[in-house]
């Protein structure tokens, strides 16, 4: 799949055991890969559905190395979308995406502003938002000294992103989700 940035993000299409009009889009948490989504094959048969499994940039088989939590992960979701919906229409009538972790967040900034709108939204395990997410991490140390470290930390994550980190809140982007 080609997104609108150049980069090529590779993916499976997983038929269903049963001819199927229903596809759920997986995407992947930080870290992850397609091959991890397989598990999900037993549910997507569940649910008589195709999947469609794909590496976001820097993960896996496709392009890229820098992760940016959603950011621009939104643009691989959307090249997806754009394949299944041109390249499996039959398959892909009913278009449901489900987010696990990381993924989610990407997968509800392309919701936001996808059209047609998904059929349908799963989220598991997100974050609701890079501050919080840094928050979590750091729970070891101290609160009073945290600001001591993402104070430069945070500028320099955005630096080597070359995204604005903080802006990221998957929370606030459920609200402009037109699917269930």
């Amino acid at each position: 799949l080609q997104t609108a940035d150049g980069l090529t993000i590779r993916g499976w299409f997983i038929f269903a055991d049963q001819p199927s009009e229903r596809t759920v889009l997986m995407v992947h948490g930080i870290g992850n890969n397609r091959t991890n989504a397989l598990s999900f094959h037993e549910d997507g048969d569940a649910l008589g559905a195709n999947l469609m499994l794909i590496d976001l940039r820097g993960h896996g088989d496709s392009d890229g190395h820098t992760i940016s939590l959603g950011h621009r992960e939104k643009l691989d979701v959307l090249a997806a979308v754009d394949y299944l919906r041109c390249e499996r229409k039959q398959q892909a009538r009913v278009l449901i995406g489900m987010g696990i972790s990381m993924g989610s967040s990407p997968l509800l900034s392309a919701a936001a502003e996808l059209e047609p709108p998904f059929d349908g939204i799963i989220v598991d395990s997100g974050f609701a938002s890079v501050i919080d997410l840094t928050d979590g991490v750091l729970f070891a140390v101290p609160k009073a000294m945290r600001p001591c470290l993402t104070a430069p930390g945070l500028p320099l994550a955005c630096w080597e992103t070359g995204c604005p980190l903080a802006e990221i809140e998957p929370a606030r982007r459920v609200a402009a989700v037109r699917a269930p």
